[in-house]
C-alpha cells in the first residue's frame, strides 16, 4: 500500500483547494439510516456498529470509532408520523441530557401533534443521524 502526502489538494482549474486537515475536520465521522420499528439492522451506515432500541422512541447510536471528545455535533431527522396535512403529527429528535460518550449517543424521538396535544415518545419508520467532530 502506498501513502500520498500532500499539503494542499486542488481541482484541475485551481479554483478550489483544501488542506487534508480541512477535509478531515469537515467530513461526517458517523452516519446512519435506520428503521425505528426494527433496529436489528441498519438500512445504511458509516462507522455505526448498531442502534440499540432502549424503549419506545428511545435509542442509542453505537459508534464504530471513538470520538476525540464529547463535543461533537449531531444532526438528525425522523419520518413524519401520519399522512394528512391538517391532522398530522411530526416527530423530532432530542438528545438525552448528559449521557453522551465518545462511543455512544442516546436520543429520543418525540411525536408532536398538530392539535398541540402532549408530546409522546414514538418510534419512527425512518430515522437518520450524522455525527461531525474530531476523532
Amino acid at each position: 500500500m502506498s501513502t500520498l502526502k500532500v499539503n494542499t489538494i486542488q481541482n484541475t482549474s485551481a479554483a478550489h483547494s483544501s488542506t487534508p486537515q480541512q477535509i478531515e475536520q469537515g467530513r461526517a465521522k458517523i452516519w446512519v439510516s435506520f428503521d425505528g420499528y426494527d433496529t436489528s439492522s441498519t438500512l445504511d451506515d458509516w462507522n455505526c456498529t448498531s442502534v440499540t432500541d432502549n424503549d419506545t422512541g428511545d435509542y442509542t447510536l453505537n459508534f464504530g470509532i471513538t470520538m476525540a471528545n464529547t463535543h461533537y455535533s449531531v444532526a438528525g431527522m425522523s419520518e413524519n408520523w401520519e399522512g394528512s396535512p391538517k391532522t398530522d403529527s411530526y416527530t423530532v429528535i432530542s438528545e438525552y441530557y448528559q449521557v453522551r460518550t465518545t462511543t455512544t449517543f442516546r436520543f429520543i424521538c418525540l411525536r408532536l401533534r398538530y392539535d398541540m396535544q402532549s408530546p409522546q415518545f414514538k418510534d419512527s419508520k425512518h430515522i437518520g443521524l450524522v455525527v461531525f467532530g474530531d476523532v
